[in-house]
């Protein structure tokens, strides 16, 4: 049984490599195979423009992510500034991964990494062997307050005074307010009463749907 699945599983990826060359863009890409994907950061078009400018600043060079996933946040950063470099930190457990990341890497050779593992783990290693600060820190991993509260004091060290730290599904208006948004919620709020986070704004975009961003206070 396991030999059958790893062996539908290869030829489905092997499928879908043959379109690569056909596509301009995972969401393309993913659409034309079927794979149904959770929610991810180009479905909301206030959320593009936002990215997108956060990004656009000729001094922005180094951009960090928690949750690759599909890759749609990297594939974004990466076609709107051809100077900055990504590096993503995921646990890797869905096919998504794999073909995002194939895709990224022929889309932009050489511009993105992908580190694989807990964040609570990789990213605290990464932050120990490398002398490296980001100027842009996207986090849209696990979803559990307690991951989120991590991801948050871990990333505090990869940062300078002007970074921006943008926090995925974060919601504001309680009646918009989804189960995935209560870790989010909890640990930004936390990180501002504990003077680790000084936030600059917010956005609300849809049911469940939002983000908040700030700075770290060093």
């Amino acid at each position: 049984m396991l030999k059958e699945l790893v062996y539908t599983r290869d030829n489905l990826l092997k499928r879908i490599y043959k379109f690569m060359d056909n596509v301009n863009t995972l969401e393309e890409l993913f659409n034309k195979n079927k794979m149904n994907m959770d929610g991810y950061s180009k479905q909301i078009k206030g959320q593009v423009d936002f990215l997108r400018t956060s990004v656009q600043n000729p001094l922005v060079e180094n951009v960090m992510e928690i949750g690759f996933n599909g890759g749609h946040s990297s594939e974004l950063f990466l076609e709107t500034n051809s100077n900055i470099n990504v590096i993503s930190f995921d646990i890797c457990g869905y096919n998504c991964v794999r073909v995002g990341k194939n895709f990224i890497d022929k889309k932009f050779p050489g511009r993105h990494t992908l580190i694989k593992g807990n964040s609570l783990e990789s990213v605290p290693k990464y932050a120990s062997d490398h002398d490296i600060k980001f100027d842009v820190i996207f986090i849209d991993g696990g979803h559990a307050y307690d991951i989120v509260k991590g991801d948050i004091m871990n990333c505090k060290r990869l940062a300078h005074k002007d970074t921006l730290v943008i926090l995925d599904d974060t919601v504001k208006d309680t009646s918009m307010v989804r189960h995935w948004n209560n870790g989010p919620n909890k640990a930004w709020e936390e990180a501002k009463s504990w003077n680790l986070i000084s936030e600059i704004g917010y956005s609300d975009y849809e049911l469940g749907r939002g983000q908040s961003w700030g700075n770290y206070i060093l």
